[in-house]
């Protein structure tokens, strides 16, 4: 079943609700198990600043464990494709300097040539 995280608005605290068949989970203000208000929301980017620690359920410990691994991959994979893009960047203009160099130089070649045909 998939478990849904909420943050009750008025104490703060955190719970979590299985199996919430709906389309619009923003939508969903289930009773917060604490104050008993409904006046909660729906939390999923908050997942990875949870710790471990703070619930005694071992089955959103590991939950809350895969989900901070996850998105550490995520961050590392971004990391790298950014990583690569400047080094294809930095590499397209150097070939782009190095191209821009030796057309200057066959210019400058041919312009000498053109002279040295003309004093003939």
């Amino acid at each position: 079943m998939p478990t849904y995280r909420y943050k009750c608005l008025d104490c703060g605290n955190k719970f979590d609700r299985y199996n919430v068949a709906v389309e619009n989970r923003d939508q969903v203000h289930p009773e917060c198990p604490e104050c008993e208000s409904r006046n909660s929301k729906h939390i999923m980017a908050d997942r990875l600043n949870w710790s471990i620690t703070e619930t005694n359920d071992p089955v959103s410990a590991k939950q809350d464990a895969y989900w901070a691994g996850a998105e550490r991959k995520r961050l590392a994979d971004k990391r790298k494709r950014d990583a690569d893009k400047k080094e294809v960047e930095f590499y397209d203009s150097e070939h782009k300097k190095k191209q821009e160099t030796i057309a200057a130089r066959n210019e400058t070649i041919a312009a000498e040539d053109a002279a040295e045909n003309e004093q003939r």
